[in-house]
């Protein structure tokens, strides 16, 4: 296996967070249309629930 420099892993890394991010703001967008109505903590705090159950499945 071929060594990968250290401006690769930080490209990797970056672009992994990249996708992170995105997909938490699209679950976010996908909440917040389920629930109009929950405010930004609230609405924090069903997605923190949530993300903690899929862990434990």
């Amino acid at each position: 296996m071929k060594p990968i420099s250290n401006a690769e892993i930080e490209r990797r890394v970056r672009a992994w967070a990249d996708v992170t991010m995105l997909s938490l703001e699209l679950k976010r967008a996908a909440m917040r249309k389920r629930y109009p109505k929950l405010k930004e903590n609230e609405l924090k705090e069903l997605m923190l629930k949530e993300l903690s159950i899929l862990k434990t499945k």
